[in-house]
């Protein structure tokens, strides 16, 4: 028994897979999928605003 990674929905047999997650059934798999690379991007995007501030910070040190 395993549990869907987008909906929590206990997977009694089958289910939809996604690499080594596993989801209730392709409409959870795609949802989650868009879910994760949305987070991916946001903290790709948060990284290398915080990295393009650190650097101007330590131009502006004598």
């Amino acid at each position: 028994m395993a549990l869907c990674r987008h909906c929590n929905s206990l997977i009694l047999f089958g289910g939809s897979r996604d690499g080594v997650l596993r989801f209730y059934n392709d409409q959870c798999r795609s949802n989650g999928v868009r879910v994760r690379v949305a987070s991916h991007l946001l903290v790709d995007f948060v990284k290398r605003r915080n990295e393009g501030r650190a650097r101007r910070l330590l131009s502006a040190v004598p």
